[in-house]
């Protein structure tokens, strides 16, 4: 995927060889005839006949990709040739079909490095990513739009293609958790987790110094938080007490963002609350902003105690 394609065939167009008999003059008024295979300047009133070179000899040219034999060495633009192929990014499939010209504005402009590459024996037109960037979308015509964040882990839901190991993490190995995203976060000294769109099932304490960040798509890793939403929902398993919140933020001080998810809290137990957020102990570094949060059912009250015994009731009346 990170090596495309461009629609764009090589021309048909390539210079033919035959045996060319070429006239010098090598001295003393003696001329010789000196038999190559390859060809030389094609006649436009012939295009088909025998090629003939009508360069001056002893200042042969500099080769040119042109269909001529610049340099009246007996063969056609060899400079420009593999195998008898044109297999430069310059000169793909024929002289005329530039694989830089297909980049408006430049390849620079879509990180590109164009190149020119044999498909089933036809030059075609290819690319590769310049640098750190990515054809993530796999769309050949926007050549590598992506730069994945050097200082990110990325997770992803495992439908599209997370999975909690050992070194998950990267753009096109994500993680599949939010807790795992952070643990490699901190072992890989990044400072953000970024999630794609997608539901996770997990309660999720935050780390002083990384932030999460929801809203991303999962094949382009473009963010756009209210139309690729990222929902947390509370799943506190080993949560001790009757509370349930779905992020738990303590003693941040270090600069930490938590933004671009919906939040579902869980429902409380006995005697508890349900909280989206629980946060304690902030430093002004932190930034929770962009989220949608839902709570859910606080628990039911604890039974009230035993009630004071009631007053003695009065005499009974005599039986009939």
């Amino acid at each position: 995927g990170r090596r495309s394609s461009q629609p764009q065939r090589g021309g048909e167009r390539a210079a033919k060889s035959s045996p060319l008999a070429v006239e010098h003059d090598y001295g003393g008024g003696e001329r010789a005839a000196k038999s190559a295979e390859g060809s030389g300047r094609a006649s436009p009133d012939a295009p088909e006949a025998d090629p003939i070179c009508d360069a001056i000899p002893g200042e042969g040219a500099q080769e040119s990709c042109n269909l001529i034999d610049d340099d009246c060495d007996g063969n056609v633009d060899e400079d420009f040739k593999q195998d008898g192929v044109y297999l430069g990014a310059e000169h793909c499939g024929s002289c005329d079909i530039n694989c830089n010209a297909l980049w408006p504005g430049g390849p620079e402009a879509f990180h590109v490095v164009p190149s020119c590459a044999l498909n089933d024996g036809v030059a075609l037109c290819a690319f590769a990513c310049e640098g750190s960037w990515e054809d993530a979308d796999q769309i050949p015509d926007n050549g590598c739009e992506f730069l994945p964040d050097s200082d990110g882990i990325y997770v992803s839901t495992p439908v599209n293609g997370g999975r909690d190991r050992r070194r998950c993490g990267a753009w096109d190995s994500p993680c599949a958790t939010l807790t795992m995203g952070i643990s490699r976060a901190g072992s890989t000294n990044r400072s953000k987790v970024l999630v794609s769109a997608g539901l996770y099932r997990e309660s999720v304490a935050v780390v002083d110094g990384v932030s999460l960040l929801g809203g991303y798509n999962a094949r382009t890793w473009r963010r756009q938080a209210a139309v690729y939403v990222t929902t947390i929902s509370g799943n506190a398993e080993n949560q001790e007490g009757p509370d349930r919140a779905a992020i738990t933020i303590q003693g941040v001080q270090s600069a930490t963002e938590i933004s671009g998810f919906s939040i579902n809290a869980e429902p409380a137990d006995i005697g508890g609350n349900s909280m989206g957020f629980w946060i304690s102990d902030p430093g002004s570094a932190l930034v929770v902003r962009d989220n949608v949060v839902f709570g859910s059912d606080g628990g039911s009250g604890t039974d009230g105690g035993t009630g004071q015994a009631g007053q003695s009731g009065g005499e009974g009346r005599d039986g009939g």
